[in-house]
C-alpha cells in the first residue's frame, strides 16, 4: 500500500478559536475550555467514480461518518507526545458526498487521555484530516462547516468523562449526509500552533511532534438487543463493553434519562456506583431518532425513566466494542466446573480489552500497568494478534518518568500524578520478558530493554548495607490484601530478585544476576525458624502467602523449605482473607485498607491470603514445587464466580463496591493451560515446544492455544498425550 507522505496537507480545524490574545495580555495562559463536542463537515461532488483512502485524527476523540455511515472511532489512547491516526478505505460513487465527524475535546485529563501542553491555539480542541481520492485531495481546512454540539459542558478533574446530557431539539438532524444543507453554519477555524521554533503549522508539529499509524487493528463491534419486559429495565444478558443507543418515539422536549450498571439493587435497580453513568436525551420528536453515547461503558442493565413528557416508545441497544480475538482459542476437561472457569477467564479478558488493557469496563477503564501484566500473559494463549500486547508495552514505556519507575496509568490522569506503584514497574518486566519468551522478538526486546534496565537500576540505587530494599517511595502495592508493609517490604524483594533473573536469564548480564544472588542472600532477615515462614517484614511479623511464594519463586527458599512453606501457607485453619476496598466501610478506610491492621488476625499464627490477581504467584509456586493436585485445588476456587459469566475485582465483590469484570483476576486461564497441560514454548517464539501434562484427578483435558507459528492443538489423558503443532515448530520436548 502507498506510504503516507510525513507532512499533512490538511490543516487541523476546530469549531471555535481559543482566545489567546486577552489570555496573554493578562499574563496568564489561556483557560481551556472542558469537554467541548463539535460537529464537523465537508460536502463534495465527485464526477466520477472513486477509491481512496483517508486519514484522520482528533483532540480527543471522534467518530468519523461518511454520508451518515459510521466508519469508525478513534484515535487510540496515547500521550500526546507520541499521538496516533487512523487510516480508512473510501469507496465513492459519482454524485455528492459528505465527510464528517463529531468530536469530544475533553479539555483535561480523563482516565484515557493525557492534555496535550498548548502550543499557540493547538491544545484546545482541534481534528485532522486528509483524504486521498487519487487526482483528488479533501483535507480540513477552513472550507469545512462547523458547530458546537448540543451536549452539556460539565467542569471535572480526574476521572471518566462526564455523564452525556444532549438536546436532541437542537440537533440539525440529518447533518452528516448528503443533501443536508449546511449554508447558515459557520466556517471551521483553522487552529495553528505558535512560537519559537515553530516554522509550518501543517502536522506534525508540537504538541503533537509525531504522528504514526494506528498500532492495532479496528476494534470488533456486535451490535446487543437489549431484552426488556416492562419498557424500563433493560438486560443485556452479560457484562458488556459497550456504548448505549436509545432509539425513541416521542414527543418534542420529551426528557429520557438512561442509568447503566453491571447489577441490580434489592428494588431491582441498576447499581450506578461505582461509576454513577447517565445519559440524559431531550427528544425533538422527529421520526427515527437515535442517539448513541460517545463512550463506552461498562454495564449488564440499563434503565430507563421518562423524566418528562411522553414516550410513546422506547428501545435499546449497545454496540460493543473489543479488541478482535478470532475464534480458536479453547478448553475441555472432565470437570465442567474448569469449563466454566475458562469460559467466564476469556470472556472477562475479551470485556477487558479495547484500545488498552484496562483494569475493567464499569469503574474506571484506566490502563493500569500492573493489571496489563496478567492481561499480556492471557492474551498470548488466546489470540494471535499480538498488537495490542505490543502496544501496551510500548504505551508504558513512552510514560517513563526520568528516574526510570513507570507510571501507574498509561496516557490517562493517574499517570500525571506524582506518586506511582513502583512495583508496577517490576511487573511490566516480567511482562517484557515473558513476551519475549512467547513470541521471540528480539526487536521489541532490543526498543524495551533499556527501559527495563533504568526500572531495574531504580531499585538497586534503594538497596541498603543489609542487601534489602528499604522505605520505597510511592503507593508500595502488590496486593489489596492487608500484607505487613515497614521499612523492609519482603514481595517487592522477591519481585525485585525474580526480574533481574529473568532479564539476566535472556541477556546473560551477570551483573544483573550477581544483584539477584544479593537479594537472595539477604532474604533470609525475613526467616522465622520458629514459625517455619517467611514474614513480610524483617525481624518478624506478619506472614503471608505473597511472600513465601516468591521467596520460592524468585529462589530465596532453599528446596528443602518449599514443601514445609506450602503447607504452612495453604492450610485453611492459618489462611485469612484480610480485607479490600470492597469490604463495606467509609471510603476512606476501605481505600487505605491495605495499611490497615487485619481484624482477628493473630501474628503468631495466621497468614495472609493472596486475592485472585497475586494468586498467579502462588499457583506458580505450587507448580515449582511440582504439587499440581493441590493447584486443581486452588483453581476451582473460581467456580462460584465464573457463574455470573466474568470474574470480580476480588474474592468477594459486592456490587457498588467492586468491579464484577476485571480481568487481573483471570490467572485460571495460564494455569490450565502452562500447568495442567503443560504446555508452554522451551524456546523463545515456540521454536520447540515443552508438553508435560499433570492432570490430577482429571480424566481426559484438551485445549488449542496460539502461538507466533499457529494454533497448538493438545489432548491429554493418563494413557498419554498428543500435540497438533503448526509448521515452523521443529520439536517437542516431553
Amino acid at each position: 500500500m502507498k506510504t503516507w507522505p510525513p507532512r499533512w496537507r490538511a490543516h487541523w480545524i476546530w469549531f471555535e478559536r481559543a482566545d489567546l490574545e486577552s489570555a496573554y495580555t493578562r499574563g496568564e495562559p489561556p483557560e481551556r475550555p472542558l469537554d467541548g463536542v463539535a460537529y464537523l463537515r465537508r460536502s463534495f461532488t465527485l464526477d466520477r467514480a472513486r477509491a481512496g483512502r483517508c486519514r484522520v485524527t482528533a483532540d480527543s476523540r471522534y467518530v468519523l461518518l461518511c454520508d451518515g455511515v459510521e466508519l469508525g472511532r478513534g484515535p487510540v489512547r496515547s500521550q500526546p507526545w507520541a499521538w496516533t491516526f487512523d487510516e480508512y478505505a473510501l469507496e465513492l460513487d459519482a454524485g455528492e458526498h459528505v465527510l464528517a465527524a463529531i468530536v469530544r475535546h475533553y479539555g483535561g485529563a480523563t482516565n484515557a487521555s493525557i492534555p496535550a501542553q498548548p502550543v499557540g491555539a493547538l491544545g484546545f480542541g482541534s481534528f485532522l484530516l486528509e483524504a486521498d481520492l487519487g487526482d483528488m485531495l479533501i483535507a480540513s481546512d477552513d472550507g469545512w462547516r462547523a458547530c458546537e454540539a448540543p451536549y452539556e459542558r460539565r467542569r471535572r478533574h480526574e476521572g471518566p468523562p462526564p455523564n452525556e446530557h444532549v438536546d436532541g431539539r437542537a440537533i440539525s438532524h440529518g447533518w452528516p449526509a448528503p443533501g443536508f444543507d449546511d449554508a447558515d453554519w459557520p466556517r471551521a477555524c483553522v487552529v495553528d500552533p505558535s512560537g519559537p521554533g515553530i516554522r509550518d503549522a501543517r502536522a506534525p508539529t508540537e504538541p503533537y511532534p509525531v504522528l504514526q499509524p494506528r498500532p492495532i487493528p479496528p476494534l470488533a463491534e456486535r451490535v446487543v438487543d437489549l431484552a426488556s419486559s416492562d419498557g424500563v429495565l433493560f438486560d443485556a444478558g452479560e457484562i458488556l463493553c459497550a456504548h448505549p443507543i436509545l432509539r425513541i418515539d416521542a414527543e418534542p422536549g420529551t426528557v429520557i434519562e438512561l442509568r447503566a450498571g453491571e447489577a441490580l439493587d434489592d428494588q431491582g435497580h441498576p447499581v450506578l456506583d461505582v461509576r454513577d453513568w447517565r445519559l440524559r436525551y431531550t427528544a425533538a420528536g422527529v421520526p427515527g431518532e437515535a442517539i448513541e453515547s460517545l463512550e463506552p461503558v461498562g454495564l449488564r442493565y440499563v434503565g430507563a425513566d421518562v423524566l418528562e413528557g411522553r414516550a410513546r416508545g422506547l428501545t435499546l441497544y449497545a454496540r460493543e466494542r473489543i479488541f478482535p480475538r478470532p475464534p480458536g482459542a479453547s478448553f475441555s476437561c472432565s470437570d465442567p466446573d474448569l469449563e466454566a472457569i475458562w469460559r467466564a477467564g476469556v470472556r472477562t479478558l475479551d470485556v477487558c480489552s479495547t484500545d488498552a488493557f484496562i483494569d475493567c469496563p464499569g469503574r474506571e477503564q484506566r490502563a493500569w500497568l500492573g493489571d496489563a501484566y496478567g492481561h499480556t500473559i492471557l492474551t498470548l494463549l488466546v489470540n494471535p494478534d499480538t498488537s495490542l500486547v505490543r502496544w501496551m508495552l510500548r504505551l508504558h514505556a513512552n510514560g517513563a518518568r526520568p528516574d526510570g519507575l513507570l507510571p501507574m496509568v498509561a496516557a490517562g490522569d493517574f499517570g500525571l500524578r506524582a506518586t506511582t506503584i513502583p512495583d508496577f514497574t517490576l511487573l511490566w518486566v516480567l511482562a517484557l520478558a515473558h513476551v519475549h519468551r512467547w513470541t521471540g522478538d528480539d526487536e521489541l526486546l532490543g526498543e524495551l530493554l533499556p527501559t527495563a534496565t533504568r526500572g531495574l537500576n531504580w531499585f538497586e540505587q534503594r538497596r541498603a548495607a543489609d542487601g534489602l530494599l528499604h522505605d520505597l517511595p510511592g503507593w508500595v502495592f502488590i496486593d489489596w490484601a492487608q500484607l505487613e508493609r515497614g521499612s523492609t517490604f519482603a514481595p517487592v524483594d522477591g519481585l525485585y530478585a525474580l526480574a533481574l533473573d529473568t532479564i539476566a536469564n535472556i541477556t546473560g548480564d551477570e551483573q544483573l544476576r550477581a544483584r539477584a544472588d544479593t537479594t537472595r542472600a539477604a532474604f533470609d532477615a525475613f526467616w522465622d525458624p520458629e514459625r517455619g515462614v517467611y514474614t513480610d517484614t524483617a525481624g518478624g511479623g506478619r506472614a503471608s502467602q505473597h511472600t513465601n511464594a516468591l521467596a520460592i519463586l524468585c529462589g530465596a527458599a532453599p528446596r528443602d523449605r518449599w514443601d514445609a512453606l506450602l503447607d504452612h501457607i495453604l492450610d485453611p485453619a492459618r489462611v485469612r482473607r484480610t480485607r479490600t476496598p470492597g469490604d463495606p466501610g467509609p471510603f476512606e478506610q476501605r481505600l487505605n485498607s491495605q495499611y490497615l491492621p487485619p481484624q482477628g488476625f493473630d501474628d503468631t499464627e495466621h497468614v495472609v491470603e493472596a486475592q485472585p490477581f497475586f494468586s498467579h504467584f502462588v499457583h506458580q509456586a505450587v507448580a515449582r514445587a511440582g504439587r499440581y493436585e493441590q493447584l486443581l485445588a486452588l483453581i476451582r476456587r473460581w467456580a462460584p464466580s465464573a457463574k455470573q459469566g466474568t470474574f470480580g475485582e476480588y474474592w468477594d465483590n459486592r456490587p457498588g463496591l467492586a468491579s464484577l469484570c476485571h480481568a487481573w483476576a483471570a490467572v485460571p486461564l495460564y494455569d490450565l493451560i502452562v500447568h495442567v497441560l503443560g504446555i508452554a514454548p522451551a524456546a523463545p517464539g515456540f521454536a520447540t515446544v515443552k508438553a508435560e501434562p499433570h492432570l490430577g484427578d482429571l480424566t481426559s483435558a484438551s485445549a488449542t492455544i496460539a502461538s507466533p507459528q499457529g494454533w497448538i492443538g493438545a489432548s491429554a489423558s493418563p494413557e498419554g498425550a498428543t500435540l497438533h503443532l503448526p509448521l515452523g515448530i521443529a520439536e517437542t520436548l516431553r
